[in-house]
């Protein structure tokens, strides 16, 4: 989602407050894909938002 010229979702998912849905991945393009693949683990690592909870459920 674009909102005034920033990838909402992406920002969601840099500061971990959203899941890489991987239900779903297969509709992204690869480029995407390997975007938010990286940047959920780059926030799972630094243990941001949802990920601060090591039992953190998927929903």
């Amino acid at each position: 989602m674009i909102r005034a010229g920033r990838n909402v979702t992406l920002a969601l998912a840099v500061d971990g407050r959203k899941w890489h849905n991987k239900d779903f991945a297969g509709e992204q393009w690869a480029s995407a894909r390997l975007l938010y693949a990286k940047v959920e683990a780059g926030a799972r690592s630094q243990r941001h938002g949802l990920w601060s909870d090591p039992n953190a459920i998927a929903p």
